[in-house]
C-alpha cells in the first residue's frame, strides 16, 4: 500500500487534495482534485450536520474516527485536529491502532496537546515507517521550549535515533509535572508561523533526499 509522503509537507496538503495514505494513492502536484473525493466531503458533511450542536457533531466525528472501515476515518481524524478537543485524545488514541492512519493522527493529537498525546508522539518515533517518525517529530517539536534545543533525525541510523530519543526521554522525566507545557493554548501569529515552518522544512527535507 503506497504511503504518501506529503504526510510530511503538512497533512492539510494532502486533506484539500483528496489524498490519503489508506487510499493507497500518491499526490501528484498540479492534479485536479478528483470527483470522488469531493463526493465524499458532501457525504461527510452531511454526516456532520446531523448533529444540530457543535458537541452533537463532535460526536459523530469522533466516532468515525475510531472505526477503521469507516470511509470518513481520514476526514474525522483531520476534523478533530482542526477542532481540538481533549475529549478527542482517546479517540485519536485507538485510531492510531490503524497503520495506515498513524500520521495523521499524529498530526491531529500535536494540534490538541495534553500529556497522553505527548506519551503517544513520543512512542511514535520508534516507529517503523519514517513518514510517520517524520510527522511524530513535527508535532513534538510544536510542544517543546525553544530553550530545549532537540533533533531528532526521523531517517538517520537506529544508533542515531535511539540516542535523539534518550536525550528526549531525559527531558521529559525532569518535566513531566510540568502540566502547562503539554496544554493546547491559542497560538499567536508567530507561533502559527513557526508551527507551519516546521512542517515544510520537515516535508522539504524528505523531498531533498
Amino acid at each position: 500500500m503506497t504511503r504518501n509522503i506529503f504526510t510530511l509537507l503538512g497533512v492539510g496538503v494532502m486533506y484539500l487534495a483528496g489524498f490519503s495514505p489508506c487510499m493507497g494513492q500518491t499526490l501528484v502536484l498540479g492534479t485536479e482534485i478528483p470527483n470522488s473525493y469531493k463526493e465524499r466531503q458532501i457525504r461527510f458533511d452531511r454526516l456532520i450536520n446531523k448533529g444540530k450542536l457543535d458537541s452533537d457533531k463532535l460526536k459523530i466525528v469522533q466516532k468515525e474516527a475510531s472505526n477503521a472501515r469507516s470511509e470518513f476515518q481520514v476526514d474525522a481524524i483531520i476534523y478533530l485536529g482542526r477542532h481540538p478537543d481533549v475529549s478527542s485524545v482517546p479517540v485519536l488514541l485507538k485510531a492510531g491502532e490503524n497503520q495506515d492512519v498513524v500520521s495523521f493522527v499524529c498530526h491531529s493529537l500535536g494540534e490538541i496537546g495534553g500529556k497522553d498525546a505527548f506519551v503517544y508522539l513520543m512512542s511514535g518515533l520508534s516507529h517503523e515507517n519514517e513518514n510517520d517518525r517524520g510527522t511524530c517529530y513535527a508535532a513534538l517539536a510544536l510542544y517543546l521550549p525553544d530553550d530545549f534545543k532537540w533533533k531528532f533525525n526521523y531517517y538517520g541510523s537506529p544508533k542515531d535515533r535511539a540516542a535523539s530519543m534518550a536525550q528526549l526521554d531525559d527531558w521529559w522525566n525532569k518535566n513531566q509535572d510540568r502540566n502547562e507545557l503539554f496544554q493546547k493554548v491559542e497560538k499567536t501569529p508567530l507561533q502559527e508561523q513557526k508551527a507551519s515552518q516546521q512542517w515544510d522544512e520537515i516535508g522539504q527535507d524528505y523531498l531533498n533526499r
